[in-house]
């Protein structure tokens, strides 16, 4: 019962933060330190389903704020930790783009992907491809990104799933 209770908590905060605009206070943040400290808070529950959690940073240093942005890294792991199998694979990297003016924040999984009939209509509220799914994440991610003058996409694989946020040098 209290398992119940405190998933119905978290689904009230998500309506909540959906009811109410995002802001970003941006600021310089050592984004290495950051996102190991994000990869932290999932080592238990991807050892708990043996799935391997690989990531890197070869961005030292971006202007973002690390509160906001670690809601929608939050989410992009959680979704791949729904659909990731036993024995399964979730990477993360943070790279610049190729023009080096954006930061780009990955996420990509070993799981059996996007079903095609989600995808024109994935990043809208309440929007799911699971039964017990909310459809939340993607579109506070995406809100997010966009918030700091970017965006958020899912790209194409063979395998899985993979999702990109990608936030200008001036966010």
């Amino acid at each position: 019962m209290l398992r119940e209770v405190e998933r119905l908590e978290a689904i009230v905060r998500q309506f909540l933060s959906r009811a109410e605009p995002v802001r970003v206070q941006a600021r310089d943040v050592a984004v290495r330190d950051w996102l190991a400290e994000r990869m932290g808070m999932f080592s238990e529950r991807c050892q708990a389903k043996a799935i391997e959690l690989d990531w890197d940073a070869a961005v030292e240093h971006w202007r973002f704020d690390p509160v906001a942005l670690a809601r929608a890294l939050d989410n992009l792991l959680n979704n791949a930790l729904d659909h990731t199998p036993h024995g399964g694979a979730i990477s993360v990297c943070a790279e610049r783009g190729p023009d080096a003016q954006v930061l780009i924040l990955r996420v990509c999984d070993t799981g059996p992907g996007v079903a095609e009939q989600v995808k024109p209509r994935l990043f809208e509220p309440f929007v799911s491809g699971r039964t017990d799914g909310m459809g939340l994440g993607l579109a506070l991610a995406q809100e997010i990104a966009l918030a700091h003058g970017g965006t958020a996409r899912y790209v194409e694989q063979t395998r899985g799933a993979c999702f990109e946020l990608e936030l200008p040098c001036a966010s």
